[in-house]
């Protein structure tokens, strides 16, 4: 392995070395990226992540906005009353050339605290605001593990890129051996013809892999919220065995979601749910009161006022006869509960999953590296056999083209099986509850 990631840097440093800042023939830039990079440019510039950082704030503002409940409203200001005519008095009769006026100043205050309603509402809100924290971490767990996914996309065709150029480079050598040895009469016409054409079809999947690591790139930029015309290269130290998943760290499938923020999420959306409930049961039983005072100067006429105040305040039980005959709304929280439990339980099997299959596609990467390294060793020693001897004239052309064929093949078996591996070892991360 450690053989074969020297030499993989090392065409990597001498292609990407030979790469201008712009490419020929058009506006786009170059630009060098690393893992650590992609990292912290997903959590800081992703705009999905963004949206639900702004969705957090407006459920932790809602929340804000409940706890107002207990605050009294204070007012202040002056009005005037006159009436000429006739008026009613209190026991019935009506006087007549009545005229009245009079002028109030002064400050107040009002209050009314429904304790029920104000109480469960706040305990709700408070729930759905830690709630919208953990949903809005698991979608950016979410996004950054998609962004970590396309950056190992474009690492693996990037990396296919430069193997199948490696490629190139000794066929464009095979084929000025043979050519010589076709001008000295050892090979025949149609081996050089045979070594053009192979040579031509390696020059074409190269342009194809080119084409693959632009569309990859493009996507990469689109996530990282990039601008400007970029062309984005990954960088080749990426190009090993990632493990940030440990066997000693392992935990059952069934149980690896307890720590997911989903599941924490839609465990606190529960309780705000129930919360909210109480509101139709709980809570009315418990009181409301009202207050109400005010201090003012009050009369006929400036100067005629004289300082006035008042002071009223109630308790109260409102028994709404709707709720309690019919239960509508109790009845609809009831059943917000059980679909709430339904996903929850719905989730479990999703998560457990999830783990499962990672595993898995770890496990069964980790045996393709294994099995891809030794097929790049063989292949190699194959390759370097077959053009000795074909340089001896001892070896067929078209026997060379299958070694070359076999040991390009095992290369980027190798190089995808790495990139598997770390994309299965970053799923499995995520999928145990840990944040990125």
């Amino acid at each position: 392995m450690m053989l074969w990631n020297k030499i993989l840097h090392g065409l990597s440093i001498i292609l990407l070395a030979g790469l201008p800042s712009t490419l020929p023939g058009q506006n786009n830039k170059i630009g060098y990226i690393d893992l650590e990079s992609v990292l912290r440019l997903s959590g800081a510039d992703n705009l999905t992540i963004e949206e639900f950082r702004k969705k957090n704030v407006l459920a932790h503002s809602e929340y804000i906005k409940t706890r107002e409940w207990w605050l009294p409203e204070i007012y202040a200001g002056a009005s005037t009353h006159y009436l000429a005519g006739s008026a009613l008095n209190t026991d019935g009769r009506i006087f007549t050339g009545v005229e009245r006026n009079s002028l109030w100043a002064g400050v107040g205050l009002a209050a009314e605290w429904d304790f029920g309603e104000g109480i469960y509402k706040v305990l709700s809100a408070k729930h759905k605001a830690e709630a919208a924290v953990y949903m809005s971490q698991a979608e950016k767990n979410k996004a950054i593990l998609d962004v970590v996914m396309a950056y190992y996309d474009l690492l693996a065709e990037q990396a296919i890129y430069n193997a199948l150029s490696g490629q190139v480079l000794k066929s464009d050598s095979i084929v000025f051996q043979i050519a010589a040895q076709v001008n000295a009469g050892m090979q025949y016409k149609s081996d050089l013809l045979l070594a053009k054409s192979n040579h031509n079809h390696l020059r074409i999947n190269l342009l194809q892999i080119d084409e693959n690591m632009k569309t990859k790139s493009a996507a990469l930029v689109d996530q990282l919220n990039i601008e400007g015309d970029v062309i984005l290269l990954g960088s080749a130290s990426d190009m090993i065995p990632v493990r940030i998943i440990e066997d000693s760290e392992f935990v059952p499938a069934s149980e690896g979601y307890l720590k997911r923020p989903e599941y924490l999420g839609l465990q606190t959306d529960l309780k705000s749910i129930e919360y909210e409930n109480k509101l139709y049961s709980t809570a009315l039983a418990l009181p409301s009161i009202r207050v109400g005072t005010y201090g003012s100067m009050f009369g006929n006429a400036i100067p005629d006022l004289d300082p006035t105040m008042e002071f009223n305040t109630s308790l109260t039980w409102r028994i709404p006869l709707g709720r309690l005959v019919y239960a509508g709304d109790r009845k609809v929280g009831e059943t917000k509960i059980l679909l709430q439990e339904n996903r929850i339980e719905q989730f479990k099997n999703t998560a457990t999953r999830e783990i499962t299959l990672a595993r898995v596609h770890m496990k069964s990467a980790e045996m393709q590296m294994d099995l891809a390294e030794e097929s790049v060793k063989f292949s190699q020693e194959a390759l370097n056999q077959s053009i000795l001897r074909q340089k001896e004239g001892m070896a067929r052309s078209f026997e060379v083209f299958q070694a070359q064929e076999y040991n390009l093949k095992a290369e980027q078996d190798y190089i995808r099986a790495i990139c598997n591996f770390n994309k299965s070892q970053y799923s499995l991360f995520v999928a145990l509850g840990n944040d990125l």
